[in-house]
């Protein structure tokens, strides 16, 4: 978490579930996906998926059901904004080459977009 300047992470299951398979599907933005990205996860036995960024919908309620009912399923998210600082931090150098003029480009990091409340804090 450090590395990324997170102050957490949300997860969706249970923080025991064993995890064999990953995927990192880039958004999950509900509607028909949804039913397209359940079936891959079962189909392809996926125990827990990592988006880019997540509406929390379909796909998230059917993961905490399954977790419920004992199944190794869970998803991770950090925040769509957070995970892209690693991109916006190398194109500054990247920005200036690429269209060909010497741009003063400079990154401002915007930190973890949430604040993580513990049970005795909140």
């Amino acid at each position: 978490m450090s590395a990324l300047h997170l102050g957490g992470a949300k997860l969706v299951g249970r923080p025991n579930t064993k995890i064999e398979q990953v995927y990192f599907p880039l958004h999950i933005l509900s509607g028909d996906k949804d039913s397209q990205l359940i079936s891959k996860i079962n189909r392809e036995n996926i125990q827990l998926i990592i988006p880019l960024e997540v509406i929390d919908y379909t796909t998230t309620e059917y993961l905490a059901d399954c977790s419920e009912m004992g199944m190794s399923k869970a998803m991770l998210t950090f925040g769509h904004f957070n995970l892209e600082e690693v991109g916006m931090k190398y194109l500054v150098s990247y920005l200036p080459k690429a269209v060909g003029v010497d741009l003063p480009v400079t990154f401002i990091r915007e930190g973890d977009m949430y604040h993580y409340l513990s049970p005795k804090e909140a």
